[in-house]
């Protein structure tokens, strides 16, 4: 189950939608992918080792260009460290491990993942105002 969103500068104007959480479609993939680290854990250590101790893998998050200044979505596979010790104050290093990278399909740039996009310190990319996110639709 997955969320649309529409980020909004209050500022500037800047409107955004993008998606957060797997599809049916995606969801299949990351059945398959957590297999895939579990059963070559030589392959994937980092992964596999989050995977057992809590971890829960993920997908569709929304990511920053900071080159583009753009918010983008990207269907990539991350994993959460420890899906129920997480907090909202964590930082992305401190509660994510991306199994993928994210790279701007623009400009090629690596991306940074959003890990909240409801948090106070989040600031639009193009004036640096504050931005709303709020869901327009949840989708299966």
């Amino acid at each position: 189950m997955g969320t649309y969103r529409q980020i909004i500068c209050k500022q500037c104007g800047y409107t955004v939608k993008v998606k957060q959480g797997p599809s049916v479609h995606m969801f299949g993939k990351m059945m398959r992918q957590e297999q895939e680290i579990l059963d070559n854990k030589a392959q994937y250590p980092e992964a596999a080792y989050y995977l057992e101790h809590d971890g829960k893998i993920g997908c569709a998050g929304v990511y920053l260009c900071a080159k583009c200044k753009e918010f983008r979505d990207l269907d990539l596979i991350y994993i959460m460290k420890d899906y129920y010790a997480h907090s909202i104050d964590s930082t992305e290093e401190e509660a994510m491990y991306p199994f993928e990278k994210p790279f701007c399909f623009e400009c090629g740039t690596e991306m940074k993942f959003i890990f909240d996009l409801e948090a106070e310190n989040l600031r639009c990319p193009k004036c640096g105002g504050e931005i709303k996110a709020p869901i327009c639709l949840w989708f299966d």
